[in-house]
């Protein structure tokens, strides 16, 4: 992972689309001026969450929960993509007036092209729209 760089797992609301002002990023990030080099969470433009003990190659989740009246995500992250362990850190989105985004990401915080591999993507529904 270059310095500055982020990619991972986006959660969003798709009335914005891509970069909804409640989209959560969790991934796996560098960033030298701060000293990280680990997990990172992200919402608002704001860092919620590090862990620089995680190295790659590293498999995330995200459970969502919840309804249009508000949502629970909570983080969880594997380095065998067997064991996932849960990070402990839960955001709570507002209430939203239309459905969610969800997928893949990867980002420079000084605005430098970047690209980034994924192996594996899924998204499991269960129930119905709320």
């Amino acid at each position: 992972v270059n310095n500055k760089t982020i990619a991972g797992l986006f959660v969003g609301g798709d009335v914005l689309g891509y970069g909804a002002d409640y989209a959560v990023y969790f991934g796996y990030g560098r960033d030298d001026g701060a000293g990280v080099n680990g997990l990172i969470i992200e919402a608002l433009g704001t860092r919620l969450y590090t862990n620089a003990e995680v190295t790659n190659p590293i498999w995330l989740k995200i459970l969502v929960t919840g309804d249009s009246g508000g949502s629970k995500m909570t983080f969880f992250y594997s380095t065998d993509g067997v064991s996932y362990t849960d990070t402990a850190y839960v955001y709570v989105a507002l209430a939203r007036t239309a459905g969610m985004t969800a997928g893949l990401f990867a980002k420079n915080w000084d605005g430098a092209a970047v690209s980034a591999e994924f192996e594996f993507f899924t998204m499991t529904v269960s129930g119905g729209p709320g």
